[in-house]
Formats: C-alpha cells, sequence, structure tokens
C-alpha cells in the first residue's frame, strides 16, 4: 500500500497549505492517518500558516489496527447496517449447479435454520398501538371516525380480522409472521368497499342531477316550440296581406308605366349634368391644388440659443379654408414664428389645428421630408433635428426613420420575451401535471394523516403554479411601453377622439409645452442617436433637412 501511494513533495505540500484559498490550505494542512485518511480541522488559513510543524510519531502496527478500528466503529455507528450472509452452492465453483446437502449443512452451521424456526415459533411482527391504530382501523372501525390508539381499539380490530394466536402488551400488538399479509388483504376489501360505498353515491347525487337538468331541458323545449308555432300563426295572415299588396301593385304599374318612364328619362338627364358638374369642379381643386402644392416652401425662423426652427408654407388658407372658431394667429416677436391661440380654451400652441386635414397621421405614409401631423423640422450648431408637438419630445431622427428603429427594437426583445414566457409556460405544464397526480394520490389516501401530507404538497404545488403565473404576465407586459410609443408615431392624431372629448366646436390640437412662454423649456436631445442619423443618411433614398 506503502509503496502505491501517489505521495506529493513536502515543498508542494507546504505550499498548497499557504494558499490563498481557504479550502485547500484546511486540506493540505490537515493530519493524513496511517489509513490514508484524513481530517480538516475548523482552523483558519491564518492560524493554518501559522502553526509551527510538529515531529510526527513514528507508527507501530498496534496504533494503525487501534486508528482503522476506531474509524470502522465510527463509520458504522453513522449509519444502520445489514449484514448478509453469503451461502456456496456447490464446492466445485461451477455455475448452475446446486448441491443441496452442502447448502442445508452450510445453513444449519451458520444458525440459519435455527433462527426461522424460531421466528416461526414466537411473533416475529411487533408494532406500536398508534402505528397499527392507524394502518388497520379501516377493518373494524368507520372511515372517518377518530380511533384512539389503546389497548381495547387493537383488540376490537385483531377481532374484526377473525385472527388467533396474537398477544397484546401494554404498548404493543405481538403477531405471527403470516398476520401482516391476512391483516393486508382485509384491508384491502375493506378500502374497496369503501370506494364501493362511495362510487354508489356519487352515481345517486349524478342521476338526480341529471334528471333536474333534463326536466329543466325539456321545459324549455316545450317553451320555443309553443313560441314558433306561435309565430308561425301571426305570420300566415300577414304573409297574405302582402301578396295581395303585391298584385295590386303590379297592377297599378301597368297603368302608370308611360309616366314612369319619362320621369326616369328627366331623372337620368339630372344625374348625367350634375355629374359633368362635379367633374368640373374637381379638375378645379386639383388645379389650384396643385397650384398650392407648388407654392408650398419652408423659410427659416430667426435664430435663438443657437438654433432655429423651419417653417412650412403649406398655404392652408388656400386648401383647408380659414381658422375654426375661437382660434386667433399671431407671430412671435421673438423668433417671428406665427403660433396659434385658442381663446375658448385658453390654449396656445405652434401647431396650426388645420394642418390635422393635409398632413399624414401615420409617419409611415410620409415620403422625403414630409412630417406627419404635429411635427417640426429644426437646426441647432448645424445639426437638424425633430420636434413632436404631440408627446412633447425631440428626436434626432425623422419620424418614419425612428418608427421604423423602434419596430426593430420591438421586434428583438419581443423573441425575447416570447422564449422567456415559453420557458414558463413548460414550467407551468409540469407543476401542473404534478398537482394532477396529487390530486390522484389524495383520492386513494389511507388514513387523515395521508391526506393531510397529500393536501401540504399540493399547497405547496400552488403557490409555486401561481408564482409561475405572475412570472409569465411580468414576462409578457415588458414590451407594452414600446408598443405604446410606436402606436403614437403610427397614430399622432385622433380627431375622433379630441372631438369625443372636448366637443366640435373647440380646438382640433391639444396644449404645447412649446408655446410662447415655455420657450425655454425644450427637453434634451439624444446626442448618442447622432452617429445613427449620419449612418441613416448615408443608406437612406431619402434626404432631411433640406435649407431652402
Amino acid at each position: 500500500l506503502e509503496k502505491n501511494r501517489d505521495t506529493l513533495s513536502k515543498d508542494v505540500e507546504k505550499a498548497l497549505s499557504h494558499s490563498q484559498n481557504a479550502l485547500v490550505a484546511a486540506l493540505f494542512s490537515a493530519q493524513i492517518s496511517t489509513t490514508g485518511t484524513f481530517r480538516v480541522t475548523a482552523k483558519s488559513r491564518k492560524e493554518s500558516q501559522a502553526a509551527t510543524p510538529m515531529r510526527k510519531a513514528v507508527p507501530t502496527v498496534c496504533s494503525a489496527f487501534a486508528e482503522s478500528l476506531q474509524q470502522l466503529v465510527e463509520k458504522m455507528s453513522a449509519c444502520r447496517p445489514h449484514f448478509v450472509r453469503c451461502v456456496r452452492p456447490n464446492g466445485a465453483q461451477q455455475k448452475a449447479t446446486w448441491d443441496a446437502d452442502l447448502v442445508r449443512r452450510q445453513l444449519r452451521t451458520a444458525g440459519i435454520m435455527e433462527t426461522v424456526r424460531i421466528r416461526k415459533l414466537g411473533y416475529s411482527n411487533r408494532e406500536l398501538f398508534s402505528e397499527f391504530v392507524r394502518r388497520y382501523r379501516t377493518i373494524a372501525f368507520p372511515y372517518h371516525a377518530e380511533v384512539p390508539a389503546t389497548k381495547a381499539s387493537c383488540e376490537r380490530i385483531m377481532k374484526a380480522t377473525k385472527l388467533s394466536d396474537y398477544l397484546i402488551g401494554n404498548e404493543k400488538v405481538f403477531m405471527k409472521f403470516f398476520h401482516s399479509d391476512v391483516m393486508a388483504v382485509q384491508l384491502v376489501q375493506a378500502l374497496n368497499a369503501y370506494l364501493f360505498v362511495q362510487n354508489g353515491v356519487r352515481r345517486f347525487i349524478a342521476r338526480n342531477r341529471y334528471r333536474k337538468l333534463l326536466s329543466v331541458a325539456r321545459a324549455q323545449a316545450a317553451e320555443s316550440s309553443s313560441l314558433l308555432q306561435f309565430i308561425s300563426a301571426s305570420i300566415t295572415p300577414i304573409h297574405a296581406g302582402f301578396e295581395s299588396h303585391t298584385k295590386q301593385d303590379e297592377t297599378n304599374d301597368d297603368q302608370k308605366k308611360p309616366w314612369l318612364k319619362s320621369l326616369r328619362e328627366k331623372e337620368t338627364k339630372a344625374e348625367k349634368e350634375a355629374l359633368k358638374a362635379e367633374m368640373k369642379a374637381a379638375e378645379k381643386a386639383e388645379k389650384e391644388h396643385a397650384k398650392a402644392e407648388k407654392a408650398a416652401a419652408k423659410t427659416k425662423s430667426k435664430e435663438t440659443s443657437g438654433g432655429h426652427v423651419w417653417i412650412r408654407e403649406e398655404n392652408l388658407t388656400l386648401r383647408v379654408g380659414p381658422l375654426p372658431r375661437g382660434w386667433e394667429k399671431k407671430v412671435d416677436p421673438v423668433s417671428g414664428r406665427p403660433y396659434f391661440k385658442n381663446h375658448e380654451t385658453r390654449q396656445t400652441t405652434w401647431v396650426d389645428p388645420r394642418s390635422a386635414a393635409i398632413r399624414k397621421k401615420d409617419a409611415r405614409d410620409t415620403k422625403d421630408d414630409e412630417l406627419p401631423y404635429g411635427w417640426d423640422e429644426a437646426e441647432i450648431n448645424g445639426e437638424t433635428y425633430y420636434i413632436d408637438h404631440n408627446t412633447k419630445t425631440t428626436s434626432w431622427l425623422h419620424p418614419r426613420l425612428l418608427l421604423e428603429e423602434k419596430k426593430e427594437e420591438y421586434e428583438r426583445k419581443q423573441a425575447e420575451v416570447q422564449g422567456r414566457a415559453e420557458e414558463h409556460r413548460l414550467l407551468l405544464k409540469v407543476y401542473r401535471d404534478k398537482r394532477t397526480k396529487l390530486e390522484q394520490l389524495r383520492a386513494a389516501a389511507a388514513d387523515a394523516q395521508e391526506l393531510a401530507d397529500i393536501d401540504e404538497r399540493i399547497a405547496a404545488v400552488d403557490l409555486v403554479i401561481l408564482r409561475e403565473l405572475n412570472e409569465l404576465n411580468q414576462v409578457a407586459s415588458e414590451n407594452k411601453p414600446l408598443k405604446q410609443e410606436i402606436d403614437a408615431l403610427r397614430e399622432q392624431f385622433s380627431r375622433k377622439k379630441y372631438e369625443d372629448e372636448h366637443g366640435t366646436a373647440g380646438a382640433l390640437a391639444a396644449p404645447d409645452v412649446y408655446a410662447i412662454k415655455h420657450e425655454d423649456t425644450l427637453p434634451r436631445l439624444d446626442t448618442a442617436k447622432k452617429a445613427k442619423l449620419r449612418e441613416s443618411r448615408r443608406t437612406s433614398i431619402f434626404s432631411f433637412g433640406k435649407k431652402k
């Protein structure tokens, strides 16, 4: 054994005992016994480093044997050992060969035959009153009865089994080796009898419930049939009256055919003339619209705080009409920008309420440098940015590119959310299957103790299922704010929603934080998006922020 040991040099052991890892230092600071085992003490790393090596005593055969025997006793005391005695089937060490005399001699020599005979003569099964009553009480007592763990209860159970040759002591019941098998069969018979009665009661309850439902359904069917008959009887005279009126109308039509023909010719002529007038009006409006589109341009406002806003000349008076009632157009003396004031609601805004009729509501529908409703283009220090008066935010990206960016981010995050949600769904399926199995075990529980244990396990599984459901709902709602931002870019202005809240006679725009009194409250621009803006300008076929 000494020769086969893979020992380390003293220098390596000393280096490892001074390791920064506390576990490694404790392992290589432990004392190794002569049998090859060692114990890790509770010394700290500093104590193991500071300890002075002591000179080991010279091991002897007696000390090694005593230490090995002590370790064996400690291991056996810490567990529940079982001894296995082997019996040779033959003396020639051949397989599939049975020497009955040899086996009999071994059994007699080992005392096994005597042990079996003593076991048969004595009481091999010995159970405490509490365990005996808990296991076999259904043989002599009702299923839900509270049976005390007493000598009288045990005596009653044994009499119910009709067994003999048993003894009942002060705390235990002494039975023969075969009594437990007989009582197990009787216990199964008692449980089957309870199940049979339970099935009969459930069948009786279900049959009564079905009869009540069947009677209600038949009553409803009878009422429906009587209602249909009443409707059929009521419709018959009405149908006859309709047929008589139809015949009378056909007779009158034959008499009025010449008059109807002339009337139809007049209507056809009037329709043709109205169509011609409508086509002329459409052509005129189209020409005026094209003229207004051609005249539309951008002008630069006065510079304030190192930046300016591009004012779009959209000719709204020609294309839409005058301002709604209560609105007034004014000019800001500082920046030269026009702003609009509603005297009814006392609101001031940079957005012309009439632009809702010509601007796109969805950022996806815009083309080139066209802006959706409520957006303005501006510059600061030579960099173009965009102002959203609807959400009171600014962006370095055009609304269309901003929408595409948010959509890509949403799709990426939604894929991650779906993967995490699928993991939670799989866990929920596993726990629900486990709960179903526990419910089946609960239905076949033999006593109150087992029933209480199963109920406790079911409650624990329910808590885990509830926790997984909460986590699933939380994961599913992670992308909700980003989805709302995308919806806002797709529908910047809802005329119907505004009219439902404020009526049709008022303004068409919401309050604006960029009005005259709030000129200095411009939100900060996200400078981190400048690089992405430049990249989008290189790859996009559109051009943004062109100066006039």
